[in-house]
Order: structure tokens, then sequence, then C-alpha cells
């Protein structure tokens, strides 16, 4: 039998045996002097000399197994897959957006193409045509230009004043959508939110049960522990059997209650996740509302700059007739050459090289492109599980279709290599007597044949209540391994004299 377990009989069978069992615990019978020994014994357990348990940072449905359990693995090596086709078209997207950015900049550093340098060039030659003409005189066809320029600007003062019926039909609709999509988020987050919090207290309400089975076993076992060599306990003629009986039902109670313990981690991680999907959901709806809005006041209240521009070219437009139509030929003069000079000066700006203030905002945009295409890479990098380090797969127990939860281990990988054993059972008294360095001689309860010198490696300094005694945690690295150790045999450590 296993040296390091720890029976506990059950108080409800112990008592159905006998009505006359005693009910409280006899004193404990102090070890003398001379029954010491300098030889510290312990027994501990075998361990690989490191491990890691491996878990996907993101859910996602799982889509290959692509090792075993009991595999040998090198670092580096892909041991189990999500679905990536989502994964893989948001790096696309990422990847088309930068692709994007990098076009516009370049169109920026390119300069205006052409055709507006050849328009701008019309531009003021037309002026300075229309100065030519001013100068020998004002012909019929120059006002009706005027007049067909009044008429434009004042067409474009009218749109800007009173927008399209179907333009504010469009804009409105676009926020009854947002709105509706903001109450459907609303709801919808904070259903899965309630059901998340109901879920958690029901896996509290299941961890507390596990725990008071637990404490009632342990308690009953470690009640016949200590009145074994009572001579009215051996008159209950309980066998090693029947023991054993009691002492599985104090593991099986255990084990619940620590299936329990991660029922209700995972629980509050569904919680906490739900809480922050609430949170950011509605943000996002709310800001959709709010562009929306934003949308249809420009239509129904445009903005003063719009407004002053059409109504410039309005009054410019009118300045320009009342000048053809009259007689001081000064102002005429005087605006032919303003508009020359402003033909000349639009000329000068389509023609001038970028400026700094645009390619530096088309450059954050590249950066932001940049960001956005590493992230995508970076998720579906994570969707893949990969061996840190060379080693065998311990423990997987997964099925291709299942869906994973980042709170849940995958895939634990050991280094086998290498073995060493820690010990949890060298008390305040034994532990004195011990110190790193120190040599070990290590068997093992599976293996009888088997004893390997070691060496203690580490003694923790801080030490635990376990049953009333204070207990130090030793690792010892062994100078020798064998093929046949397996992680967590039980092994038995003796420091000499």
């Amino acid at each position: 039998m296993n040296k390091r377990m720890v029976f506990v009989l059950a108080g409800a069978i112990l008592v159905g045996c006998s009505s006359n069992a005693p009910t409280t615990a006899p004193t404990a019978v102090p070890i003398t002097a001379a029954q010491r020994t300098t030889d510290v014994i312990a027994d501990g357990k075998v361990l690989p000399v490191r491990d890691v348990t491996l878990s996907f940072t993101q859910s996602g449905t799982l889509a290959k197994i692509l090792v075993a359990e009991g595999d040998k693995v090198t670092a580096g090596q892909p041991l189990v897959q999500l679905d990536t086709r989502a994964l893989a078209l948001r790096l696309d997207q990422a990847k088309v957006g930068l692709a994007r950015a990098k076009a516009k900049y370049d169109q920026i550093t390119a300069g205006a193409p052409p055709e507006s340098v050849a328009v701008a060039k019309a531009g003021l030659s037309k002026a300075k045509a229309a100065s030519a003409l001013v100068q020998t005189g004002v012909l019929k066809s120059d006002i009706e230009a005027a007049k067909a320029q009044l008429a434009d600007a004042n067409a474009a003062l009218a749109a800007v004043r009173n927008p399209k019926a179907t333009d504010r039909d469009m804009a409105e609709a676009t926020l009854n959508q947002a709105t509706a999509t903001l109450k459907q988020q609303h709801a919808a987050l904070s259903a899965a939110k309630t059901a998340a919090k109901l879920a958690m207290d029901q896996a509290v309400q299941a961890l507390t049960q596990t725990q008071i089975t637990y404490a009632s076993t342990q308690e009953n076992w470690q009640y016949v522990q200590d009145n074994r060599r009572d001579p009215f306990f051996h008159a209950l003629k309980l066998n090693d059997a029947q023991q054993q009986q009691y002492y599985d039902l104090m593991v099986k109670a255990e084990a619940a209650m620590h299936s329990a313990e991660l029922q209700v981690q995972t629980a509050q991680v569904a919680y906490d996740n739900a809480l922050q999907a609430e949170s950011s959901g509605v943000s996002i709806a709310e800001a959709k509302v709010s562009d929306a809005q934003a949308r249809l006041d420009q239509l129904e209240y445009p903005d003063d700059s719009r407004l002053a521009a059409a109504q410039a070219k309005v009054s410019l437009a009118e300045s320009n007739l009342a000048r053809l139509q009259g007689g001081a030929r000064t102002a005429q003069l005087d605006t032919a050459a303003a508009d020359v000079a402003q033909a000349e000066a639009q000329l000068a700006q389509i023609a001038a090289p970028a400026r700094d203030v645009d390619l530096a905002a088309a450059q954050v945009e590249i950066d932001a492109a940049t960001i956005a295409v590493a992230q995508a890479q970076y998720d579906l990098d994570q969707a893949t599980l990969t061996a840190p380090f060379a080693g065998v797969v311990a423990t997987m127990d997964l099925t291709v279709g299942q869906l994973m939860n980042p709170a849940l281990p995958a895939v634990v990988i050991a280094d086998t290599q290498v073995w060493h054993v820690e010990t949890e059972d060298l008390t305040e008294l034994q532990v004195v007597n011990v110190q790193v360095g120190d040599a070990v001689s290590v068997s093992f309860d599976a293996i009888p044949d088997l004893t390997l010198p070691g060496t203690i490696r580490s003694i923790n300094q801080f030490g635990s209540n376990r049953q009333g005694d204070i207990v130090y945690t030793v690792v010892i690295d062994l100078v020798k391994s064998d093929p046949r150790l397996r992680w967590n045999m039980t092994a038995t450590m003796t420091v000499g004299k």
C-alpha cells in the first residue's frame, strides 16, 4: 500500500458495526528517546524536472489533434489546433487595410495627378483671357457667363441650406436601425450575464456540498487512524480490504471536491467574460447611435463653414456680374487681376509638394494598419498550441469538434528525461537534521529492487500546518534515472546518519 496514504474511516459505517464504539480519540503515546533514530526517512513522489500545462488564449472549436498521450515531441512542434478559418479571414482583411493605407500614402507623396494640374493651368489661362477681355471691353458673352456663374452659386447655396429629402430619410433610417440594435445588444448581453451568474452560483453550491462530504469522510478516517492500536478497535475485526474501502470513500470525496472547485473557477471566468462582453457591446452600439445622430444633425443643420463658403461664392458671382454690367472699368480691371492671381495661387497649390502634416496623418494610418495585421497574425498563431520544450505528452483528453475555453487546460507536456523526488512529510523535528546538498537514498514502492542515490536540492523555508504537524517541502535531485520511473510514483527518501 502507498506509504503516503492517510486512512480515514467513515464514521457512519463504524457506528453501524458497534453501538459501543468510543466517541473520543485516546491520548497518543509519545515516542521515547530510545525509540528515535538519527536517520531521517520521508515519503514523497516522483516528478519530472519540468512540466507545463498548455491552454488556448481564445475560445474556439478544436479542429486538429496532431499528437496523442505518450508521444514524444520536440520544441516548437504543433500539438493541437483550433478552427482557424475566421482568423485567417481577419488576417486577410487586415492586410487589405494595410495595403489601402500604403496606397493612400503613395498617392499623397506622388502629388496631384497630371489631370488636376492641367485643369489648374486651364483655369489660369481662362482667368488671363478674361482679364484681356476686360481690358478690351465688355462683351455680351461675358455678361451671360457671369449670370450662369451666379445661377450655379445660388443653386449650390440652396443645396446646402435644404438637403434632399432622400438623404434625410436615409440618415433617419440609419439612426433608427442603430437605436434598435442598441436595445437588442443590451437585452441579449444582459441575459447572457444573468445566465453566467446563475451558473456560477450553482457551481458554488455544488462545491459547498462536496466540501461537507469530504470533511466528514476525512474526520471519520482520521478517527480510525488514531484508534487502530486500541484493543476495542481490533474487536471490530475490520480487515485491510474493509479499511481500504473507507479510505477510498475519502479519496473519492476529495476528487469530487477538486472537480467542483474547477467548475467554480470555470463559471467565474465565464461570468467575468459576460460582464466584459456586456460593457464593450453596449459601448459599441451606443457609439453607432451617436454617429448616426451626428449625420442626421449635419443634414438638418449644415455647419457654418459650408454655409459660409456657399454664400461667399454667391457674393463673388454677384460682384462679377455687377462689375460687368456697370461702367467702372477700374473695378473690372481689379477683379480680372484678382481672378488671375487666384488661378495662379490654385495652380501653385496643386503643383506644390505634399505637406508634412498630410504625410504624418497617412503614416499614422499605415502604423495602425500594421498593428492590425500583427494582431491578426498573433491571434492566428495562438490558435495552434506548440510544445515549449522537448518532452512527452503527459495528459491530453480532447475531442475534435469540442468547444475550447481559455480557462480549461488542453495539453500537459513533461520533460521525463530527468526526474526529481518531492516530499512534504518532513516535520519540524526532522527538517532540522537535513540540509541542502545532503546525500539521499531513494527507494520506490512500485520498483522494490531499485534504489537510487540523490542529493537534496532545496528545503522550503515556510512550514505548512497539516493536521496539527508543521511539515516542510523538500526536493531531491536523483543522480541516476531508470526507464521504469513514472510521474507521481511513490518514493521513500532516507538521509543517513
